[in-house]
């Protein structure tokens, strides 16, 4: 994606959950095609914590998050 399409997607994310968002994906990306790279830290949910962090368990190259909506 462009960034402006994963801030768009993020933000969506932001806005509609009511409690917990679960992310799994590639820990570190190279989209050759739009010279974009984009990697866990690149993740970040305003108004939400951070509760789990962790590679994935099965695949090393995966990430797993866990984001809890602050009250």
């Amino acid at each position: 994606m462009r960034i402006d399409q994963t801030k768009n997607y993020l933000f969506q994310m932001e806005r509609t959950v009511k409690d917990l968002v679960y992310l799994k994906q590639w820990a570190d990306w190279n989209n050759v095609a739009d010279q974009r790279r984009f990697s866990r830290a690149d993740i970040c949910l305003r108004g939400m914590s951070c509760v789990i962090n962790r590679k994935d368990a099965v695949q090393n190259l995966f990430f797993e998050q866990v984001w809890k909506k602050i009250a």
